[in-house]
């Protein structure tokens, strides 16, 4: 039996817990995204930083924040709170950075988008994160839970337009090479006709 992981975290976890050796374990990304529908998007002008949250509480998740905080913190100007969107390109056009301070990720397909259409990232050196990102090369890695590494890094990214249209392009290029859905359908495909 193969097991596939997606990322070295989760390998050296099957391997920690003897769910499987690790000659039988291989590290193959399975989220991918259609990159021709993401276009690279010229940066908006102006830099005035506005904090938007978008997406929505897990209401199945008990460490997921509540509605009336995210209310709350929009009240007194702290963030823009967008919402589930269902158009993301859209926004995308009017940001500049990605910022994902997730603890875990397999992949988060929503950097891949924010990555393809040309968006500097920030997210945690976390399982998945760590995965897409190299720090300093295609993005910016933070310490998990930590809100002063984290307020550096896009202080960093708002500040310096030029490495962050450096690691712009990067990641776009990391992602058209590594992470389109036609090359990520026909790896998969590869490791089901693996013989056994």
């Amino acid at each position: 039996m193969l097991f596939v992981v997606q990322n070295d975290d989760d390998l050296a976890l099957l391997v920690k817990l003897a769910i499987a050796p690790k000659n039988l374990i291989v590290k193959q990304c399975s989220v991918g995204i259609e990159t021709e529908k993401f276009p690279f998007l010229l940066e908006p002008l102006g830099i005035d930083a506005e904090f938007w949250l978008v997406g929505e509480p897990d209401k199945d998740n008990k460490q997921s924040i509540a509605q009336s905080i995210l209310q709350d913190y929009q009240n007194l100007g702290y963030i823009k709170y967008l919402g589930y969107q269902k158009n993301i390109e859209k926004i995308w056009k009017k940001a500049h950075i990605a910022v994902l301070p997730s603890y875990r990720e397999g992949l988060s397909r929503s950097l891949l988008e924010a990555g393809a259409y040309g968006r500097a990232i920030i997210t945690t050196d976390a399982p998945g994160g760590r995965e897409l990102i190299q720090d300093q090369i295609n993005g910016l890695l933070v310490k998990p839970q930590n809100t002063e590494d984290l307020a550096r890094a896009m202080e960093l990214l708002i500040t310096m337009p030029l490495l962050r249209k450096h690691l712009s392009k990067k990641i776009r290029q990391d992602i058209l090479e590594k992470y389109d859905c036609q090359l990520i359908s026909e790896k998969m495909v590869n490791f089901y006709n693996y013989p056994e």
